[in-house]
């Protein structure tokens, strides 16, 4: 079950589009599919394969967890995007985990970046 009171930030999940621009330039565009509040999580390198090596440096990689109400079609082709005082991030979705007991609600695994 999702609880309002915990959905405190709205995001955004958009889908890639295809197209063409006036020179018949194969163009790539980002439209909104739907605007759902979260509640959002992060965890940090505990998980294994979390830390990666590059060079002679240990980077960890931060996940972030987006708990939206269940949406059919979403996708590990899509992103998140989110505002937060003034500032948009935007999230490569990496796994949709949904609860299959009663599609209440889905969790977006994301990490930062955009595709």
């Amino acid at each position: 079950m999702v609880i309002a009171r915990a959905l405190k930030r709205q995001i955004t999940i958009k889908q890639r589009t295809s197209g063409k621009d006036s020179w018949g330039q194969p163009l790539t565009t980002w439209t909104t599919l739907y605007s759902p509040w979260a509640h959002v999580t992060t965890q940090t390198g505990a998980q294994p394969g979390a830390e990666r090596e590059a060079g002679s440096q240990l980077l960890s990689t931060v996940t972030y967890l987006f708990r939206v109400r269940f949406k059919a079609g979403v996708d590990t082709t899509m992103r998140v995007e989110e505002r937060y005082q003034g500032v948009t991030t935007v999230y490569d979705i990496k796994q949709v985990q949904v609860d299959v007991a009663g599609r209440d609600y889905m969790i977006l695994v994301c990490q930062a970046g955009g595709l």
